[in-house]
C-alpha cells in the first residue's frame, strides 16, 4: 500500500480511520497522515470523537505533528488540547487515553516554553489507568516522562581529549 498525502483526499482520510480497530494501525495512520495538508482538520475532528480508535488516531496525529514539526500547534491550541485532555482523559476510551496522554507528553517535550505548564498538568491529572490486555506495555507517567526527555535534549559537557598531544603518528 502506497500513501501519498498530496493526493488523497481528506474523505479517504476519514474512511481510513473509521475502518481502524487496533492502536498499532492508529499510530501508523496517524504518523503518515501528519504531514498532509488537511493534518490539522482532522486532528480537531477526530480528538472530538467518541469512538476509540477514531479519538486515539486523532490524538496520536498530535504526536506526529509536534514530532514533524514543534511549530506546526500554536501554544494557544496547544493550550486549548491540554484542557480539553485534562478534563476528558479519565472519562476517555481505553486506547484514547493512552494517545491523550502521549499528547500531553508530546506538548511537553517538543513545546519547551509550554514545559512547567504541561507538567502542572500531569500533575493534577494523576495517574492514566490504561488496560493493556495481557501485553507487558505501561502507559507512562508524564512528568517523568518530561523530565527525562528534557535531561537527555540538554547538550552534554565537553570532555577533555585524553589522548596525549605528544604521541607521534608512526
Amino acid at each position: 500500500m502506497i500513501l501519498d498525502t498530496e493526493t488523497m483526499k481528506s474523505a479517504t482520510a476519514d474512511a481510513w480511520v473509521k475502518g481502524i480497530g487496533y492502536y498499532l494501525l492508529s499510530d501508523l495512520v496517524a504518523g503518515a497522515l501528519a504531514k498532509a495538508p488537511f493534518a490539522d482538520t482532522k486532528r480537531k475532528k477526530w480528538c472530538r470523537s467518541r469512538r476509540e480508535f477514531v479519538r486515539r488516531t486523532g490524538y496520536s496525529l498530535i504526536c506526529s505533528m509536534l514530532v514533524r514539526d514543534s511549530e506546526s500547534l500554536a501554544d494557544d491550541e496547544c493550550r486549548t488540547l491540554l484542557a480539553t485532555i485534562e478534563t476528558e482523559i479519565h472519562g476517555s476510551a481505553n486506547l484514547a487515553r493512552h494517545a491523550m496522554n502521549m499528547a500531553l507528553i508530546s506538548v511537553g517535550i517538543y513545546k519547551p516554553t509550554m514545559r512547567n505548564e504541561t507538567i502542572a498538568m500531569a500533575r493534577r491529572i494523576g495517574p492514566v489507568e490504561v488496560d493493556h490486555g495481557e501485553t507487558g506495555c505501561r502507559t507512562p507517567p508524564a512528568e517523568p516522562y518530561i523530565l527525562k526527555a528534557e535531561a537527555r535534549s540538554k547538550p552534554k559537557r565537553p570532555t577533555k581529549n585524553k589522548t596525549s598531544k605528544s604521541r607521534k603518528k608512526s
